[in-house]
């Protein structure tokens, strides 16, 4: 069990925890801390991403793209984590937003900021809308709840909450470059085909790693944007992009 998901087991057994898990309580207070159920949550979540990445890039064959992401599959291994569910949600509201439903949007919006606070404004970014931020509303109200002491005892992971930037930039460091960049497989095509929203996202969630010590999980949160324009480069050698990004020797959890 990770730091993080200690402190979401904490949770789920009803004790208040420190800003920012304090924001994530949803998953906490719907599963229990049986990590079964959590798991059960992680592997809906990770089938609907790769469903919901067929319809958002409106490409069959992108939705086998995500099964080769590290970030992603991480939490299959380390199921009491918040990412992947949130992600979906993002993701789900985007493309509910591309099909004029703008309600369900709006409402999955703030699901995905209910599970991780940051999950609303990566739906904005997935549908290129500022529309998506009304879903930090829940972000907000519960900035009024109080909060408890981290369950974490004095050590690496508790420092990395008391001086997030400090702690960051000693584990980032460490890492080989290529950690930040060569774990995304095919999808580095993308590159070839930019856009303002890409390195706006990209942007975002790389930003993420200034205040946390997780790597591929974290900006791995661009993938439906780096996806949606790697696809027209990739499109010619769709089957062999697919099995690369599979077996990609580089693909590490980073951490």
């Amino acid at each position: 069990m990770t730091p993080d998901e200690f402190r979401y087991w904490t949770m789920a057994n009803g004790v208040r925890v420190p800003r920012p898990f304090h924001f994530r309580w949803l998953l906490p207070a719907l599963c229990s801390p049986e990590s079964r159920y959590w798991l059960w949550v992680q592997w809906f979540s990770l089938v609907a991403l790769c469903a919901l990445t067929g319809v958002y890039t409106e490409t069959w064959w992108a939705c086998l793209l995500p099964l080769g992401l590290t970030g992603l599959t991480f939490n299959l291994k380390h199921s009491m984590l918040v990412d992947l569910p949130s992600m979906a949600c993002a993701l789900s509201a985007a493309v509910a937003w591309d099909h004029k439903m703008w309600w369900l949007a709006v409402l999955l919006a703030c699901t995905a900021s209910m599970i991780k606070e940051s999950g609303s404004v990566f739906a904005a970014l997935y549908a290129w809308t500022p529309v998506m931020l009304i879903g930090l509303l829940p972000v907000l109200v519960r900035a009024f709840w109080r909060t408890g002491p981290d369950p974490i005892p004095d050590g690496p992971a508790h420092d990395a909450l008391v001086h997030p930037v400090r702690v960051s930039w000693e584990h980032h460091k460490a890492l080989p470059l290529w950690v930040y960049v060569l774990p995304w497989g095919v999808l580095l095509a993308g590159l070839a085909n930019p856009s303002p929203q890409l390195w706006v996202t990209l942007g975002v969630a790389y930003g993420q790693l200034l205040v946390a010590t997780d790597a591929v999980r974290l900006y791995v949160w661009a993938f439906p944007v780096l996806t949606l324009a790697a696809v027209p480069v990739l499109g010619p050698w769709a089957l062999l992009a697919v099995v690369l990004n599979v077996v990609n020797p580089f693909a590490t959890d980073g951490v």
